[in-house]
């Protein structure tokens, strides 16, 4: 009986440890930026479900990690008809994003909506 409670509790644990490395880390979400040529600085504000950067200096960039879908679009709402542009990323992901200056980059459009549909993947792999 002994064996069987021991067996339970590490097949628990590993799946508790399994479960905690499909988090996506600031630094690795950094480092997808990163990877499609914008300069990255991380923000004030990492939290469990809010991370925040700034992009080439000039850029406010953040994601959302909300619970559903259904609270991904509510929050989008809250951002239309503003300055800043969004994407709704699947499994409740939202990223959104503006120019501090109010000047657009189109580069740097370009490189986010790159780097967008690699985090879906990543995500839809997870």
């Amino acid at each position: 009986m002994k064996k069987l409670w021991s067996l339970a509790i590490c097949f628990c644990l590993i799946l508790l440890l399994t479960a905690c490395g499909d988090k996506i880390s600031p630094k690795k979400v950094g480092d997808m930026l990163s990877n499609e040529g914008i300069e990255v600085t991380f923000g004030d504000n990492m939290e469990e479900n809010y991370y925040h950067y700034f992009l080439n200096k000039d850029a406010n960039f953040a994601i959302y990690f909300l619970k559903d879908t259904e609270e991904a679009e509510e929050q989008e709402k809250s951002f239309k008809d503003s300055k800043y542009k969004t994407y709704l990323v699947n499994n409740g992901n939202l990223i959104v994003y503006y120019y501090m200056n109010g000047e657009a980059d189109q580069e740097l459009d370009s490189k986010i909506s790159n780097f967008v549909e690699k985090f879906d993947e990543l995500i839809e792999d997870k």
